[in-house]
């Protein structure tokens, strides 16, 4: 199963490989956008760390960047060589840079209603930029998977990254949906339609924005990520933070919506917190829980 089949199962995709777009690029010898490249695949990374594990299991990685830094957020899914899924599961992984020494183990945490599948979910420290493996193995020792993967430099994403201003795009509304064809294709619209991205940014509210788009999404995950992220705004009084959704097409999965373009968006779904002075402070890519998303949240009030 390629990697495209791999995020699919998961839910999260590369908006380049299904339509074509052209995203935000890398400089030259950069990772790409949706890129896990640059390392052999038949590497022997899971022998560097647990030498006793069987390779005998595909690890499904669910997101399209992996950024250098501390505690970086990593979600992913283990699979059989038949393809059946291995859910709660005592999990551990190691990121397996091609030039240093290994990181891990961490603790990978199983979450059932994130996408088709459930994911697992972990925080790890990336040292530099570079190809590598991401390595899972189960409790015991007696299993493991590896994946290939590219570290990037933040400077080097393909969107917007912590610490950087915010694109002021216009969005649509229900009062201006400013010409597509649905402003939300959940059903019943969800509640985050109110404000335009823009127009929030330039009155000095904090913002929630997400990317996603319920009824074209190309897997599982859209849908799960709005219901998270409308349940965590219904959940309190938030104040004047803005929570704003973005589908993904402009009409019936064909165009991508301008906003998406703006944003330099490598995949879907995606949510940004953005405080006061327009700048993000964090960021979600793929599944999302709805404790991170209102935590987060939180800090912009």
């Amino acid at each position: 199963m390629d990697r495209r089949c791999f995020l699919q199962a998961l839910g999260t995709v590369s908006l380049a490989a299904l339509t074509g777009c052209a995203s935000r690029a890398p400089d030259s010898g950069a990772a790409s956008p949706t890129g896990t490249g640059g390392a052999a695949p038949n590497s022997d990374a899971l022998a560097r760390v647990v030498p006793s594990a069987a390779p005998s299991l595909a690890v499904l990685t669910a997101q399209a960047e992996l950024l250098v830094g501390a505690d970086q957020r990593v979600a992913f899914g283990l699979a059989t060589q038949d393809n059946t899924p291995v859910e709660n599961a005592d999990v551990r992984v190691w990121l397996v840079p091609e030039a240093g020494s290994p990181t891990g183990p961490s603790p990978a945490s199983f979450h059932p209603r994130l996408g088709a599948r459930g994911v697992y979910l972990a925080s790890v420290d990336v040292a530099a930029p570079g190809g590598g493996w991401g390595v899972a193995v189960t409790g015991g020792e007696a299993e493991g998977g590896q994946a290939a993967t590219r570290a990037l430099a933040p400077s080097d994403s393909a969107t917007v990254t912590s610490g950087e201003p915010a694109v002021a795009a216009a969005t649509p509304t229900m009062a201006d949906p400013l010409g597509v064809g649905e402003v939300c294709t959940r059903r019943p619209p969800c509640g985050m339609h109110e404000t335009s991205l823009d127009g929030a940014l330039a009155d000095g509210r904090p913002v929630v924005l997400t990317f996603a788009t319920p009824a074209y999404c190309q897997t599982a995950m859209c849908g799960p990520v709005v219901d998270t992220v409308e349940s965590a705004r219904a959940a309190r009084d938030w104040g004047d933070v803005a929570w704003i959704h973005v589908e993904i097409y402009a009409d019936a999965g064909r165009t991508l919506m301008p906003a998406v373009a703006d944003w330099g968006l490598p995949s879907e779904p995606w949510v940004f917190f953005i405080d006061r002075r327009g700048t993000v402070t964090a960021r979600l890519e793929g599944p999302v829980l709805e404790p991170e998303v209102a935590t987060l949240a939180a800090a912009l009030v």
